[in-house]
């Protein structure tokens, strides 16, 4: 995992386990070489000395925990083993020695990648940064200043937090914090690396680009935050920092927070602002408390609510969800009420049973974010909020009961049904009654026959349910039109994202459907050069529901953030779309793309989507006795078995197959 078991063993030498124990309490003599203290583990509050700490070990005789220095900054810090390690090698003054630090996610460094440069050059910045805050003589961050005691963030919290204030442009260029890391860089330069000055300027540029600190315009290396803005300093688990998120003064340009880009020590959707304040806490309340952003985050703090932390990014990702669930399953979502906080709390649905995650809602009143709180004095009141949640089951269906009419007869019978459904698909089965009567008692409804219903019906399927096949043709009519053998998809050399005959149709469209969306996701650009975007692809080539949702929304946008935000919180299938678009986002694009194969992608969502659509038509045909329809489906037939023969989205089967679902849609509206 990085560390070899030579430096181990050097930190563990240059270690003496009692005079750490010192970090965390009072120790009393307990004989030769021995101390003895309250125990400092989480969950464990003693009044007297139990604990037992040797040079090397220490156990505790109330609690029962020993091991050995690792294992007690294991357990007092909630560190991993090689945070653990890297944490005593930098208490001892080792660390910088060490040839391979591991980078944010504790692999191996993989030797002199510029890792250790990141670090720096990004701890000077945040020191700039934070010193042009507090720089009363700096009449620019007077602003800045004064947005922040509005919010009742002093120069303490500045701090505490290492809150700064970046540059403004100057005769159109920004380069100020550039200019000012120059002579701390070269110092560095010239002390850790043994290179030739003349190569400092090209590892100057590179360095702050791969930091993310600055950006190569017009020819010209100018700072990547810039337009004053207030500089949220972003820290790993040993507290280093590793990137920025930069807020907006009021009436400042936008957008209105700019994040630090990806880098060798920073993955944004892996990365949880506070997180490295928090995790002491999480370990001793055993819950997090997930709010939306910085400013949510040091209020919460501010207020006695050290375990908060906040998604860096726009929105919650699932890496950081497993991150968090590593120091706790117990998450209180404290999001802003109105409908992005309600969506960003509706998000964790889709990690509820599968990280085993125990979800409860802060529910807060309209129009208030915890900062408003803190800025107001009201920490009682945040506080009290913190310790009244709400189970995430019952907020998600009281939500759905306050879109409906409560005097609308019908329309409470189908807002139970979805309901019904919602507590259906929860994976805990022994709270389902219980969650029943809630509704019944919500709705005034009857309780047997909600229960009838709801023992009536099916959990959602993962995937898109599959149709059942055509019933048998009724008349020898039908059998002429339809006794024709399917396309036959495995017929002569494989094809990209061909799906064996044995996979239900539905399932193969929902396969190539989400191929389609991953390529206009992640490899635009090759859609652009083969002219298949924009103007082929058109919103017929995807079915009605979240694929069409989702191609809509990346039609009117340049990026994954935007596309999200064309989302409504208080539609299901949206919510829907929003969650598959996440999916796709996070799995990354498709590997081994050759024009032939990108071209045969799209043919196929293409073929998918007719014979769906065929399918549909043929179903409807055999219950009515329909013979012009049935006639109609065996050209259409012909059409697809053609069209899966030349896997080509310019010919003219496409264009036929296109026109027939583009008529259908006209006929239909």
């Amino acid at each position: 995992m990085g560390w070899s078991r030579e430096f181990i063993e050097r930190v563990r030498e240059a270690t003496d386990l009692t005079d750490v124990a010192r970090d965390y309490g009072e120790t009393k003599n307990a004989g030769p070489g021995k101390v003895k203290m309250n125990c400092p583990l989480p969950n464990h509050s003693e009044k007297t000395p139990s604990c037992h700490i040797q040079r090397e070990f220490f156990k505790c005789f109330g609690c029962g925990e020993g091991g050995d220095v690792f294992k007690f900054i294991e357990m007092v810090e909630n560190h991993d083993f090689n945070e653990t390690v890297d944490h005593l090698a930098r208490r001892a003054g080792i660390g910088s020695s060490y040839p391979n630090p591991p980078d944010w996610t504790g692999r191996s460094g993989g030797g002199d990648d510029g890792r250790k440069d990141l670090f720096y050059a990004l701890s000077q910045a945040a020191e700039i940064l934070h010193l042009r805050l507090l720089d009363m003589q700096n009449k620019p961050a007077q602003q800045a200043r004064k947005f922040l005691k509005a919010r009742r963030i002093g120069s303490e919290q500045a701090k505490k937090y290492m809150i700064g204030y970046s540059y403004p442009r100057s005769k159109g260029h920004a380069d100020g914090l550039i200019r000012d890391l120059k002579p701390r860089m070269t110092s560095y330069f010239q002390k850790e690396l043994d290179k030739a000055d003349s190569e400092f300027d090209i590892w100057f540029e590179k360095t702050l680009v791969e930091a993310g600190l600055a950006k190569e315009y017009e020819g010209q290396l100018t700072d990547f935050f810039f337009d004053e803005r207030i500089m949220f300093t972003i820290f790993d688990a040993s507290d280093r920092p590793i990137a920025f998120s930069g807020r907006q003064l009021p009436g400042g340009r936008d957008p209105k927070y700019r994040n630090s880009p990806n880098s060798k020590i920073y993955a944004k959707d892996e990365t949880l602002y506070g997180l490295n304040w928090a995790r002491k806490n999480l370990a001793n309340e055993n819950s997090a408390l997930v709010s939306e952003g910085c400013l949510d985050v040091i209020a919460l703090h501010e207020c006695g609510l050290p375990s908060a932390v906040a998604p860096c990014g726009t929105a919650m990702t699932e890496k950081q969800v497993v991150k968090l669930a590593k120091y706790s399953k117990n998450f209180s979502l404290c999001f802003d009420s109105d409908p992005a906080g309600k969506k960003a709390t509706e998000r964790f649905a889709q990690w509820e049973e599968q990280h085993d995650l125990n979800l409860t809602v802060v529910e807060l009143p309209v129009g208030q974010d915890p900062g408003d709180f803190h800025s107001n004095g009201k920490c009682s009141a945040l506080v009290s909020l913190t310790e009244g949640t709400t189970r995430f089951l019952r907020w998600r269906i009281d939500r759905i009961w306050s879109l409906a009419d409560p005097n609308d007869i019908e329309g409470r019978s189908m807002t139970a049904e979805t309901m019904l459904q919602i507590v259906k698909d929860h994976h805990n089965e022994m709270i389902h009654d219980d969650y029943v009567r809630q509704i019944a008692d919500i709705t005034e409804l009857s309780y047997n026959h909600l229960i009838e219903k709801f023992n009536g019906i099916e959990k959602t399927p993962k995937r898109r349910a599959t149709i059942p096949p055509p019933q048998e043709p009724p008349h020898d009519d039908y059998r002429k039109v339809f006794d024709q053998p399917p396309p036959d998809l495995d017929r002569g050399s494989p094809r990209v994202g061909k799906e064996p005959k044995t996979r239900q149709s539905n399932e193969s469209l929902d396969s190539a459907e989400c191929r389609a969306l991953s390529l206009m996701l992640h490899n635009r650009q090759k859609l652009e050069d083969l002219k298949l975007w924009p103007g082929r692809i058109t919103e017929q080539f995807f079915c009605e529901g979240p694929h069409r949702q989702i191609f809509n929304a990346l039609k009117a946008s340049t990026a994954y953030d935007e596309a999200q935000s064309h989302f409504s919180v208080d539609n299901v299938e949206a919510q829907m779309a929003s969650s598959l678009l996440e999916r796709l986002h996070q799995e990354g694009p498709l590997h081994n793309l050759d024009d032939v194969k990108v071209s045969a992608t799209i043919a196929e969502v293409l073929y998918w989507t007719a014979k769906h659509r065929h399918d549909g038509i043929y179903a409807e045909a055999t219950k009515s006795s329909d013979l012009k329809a049935a006639q109609e489906l065996a050209e259409i037939h012909q059409l697809l078995s053609d069209l899966i023969d030349s896997l080509d989205p310019f010919s003219k089967v496409a264009d036929h197959l296109l026109e027939w679902l583009q008529s259908k849609e006209k006929g239909e509206s």
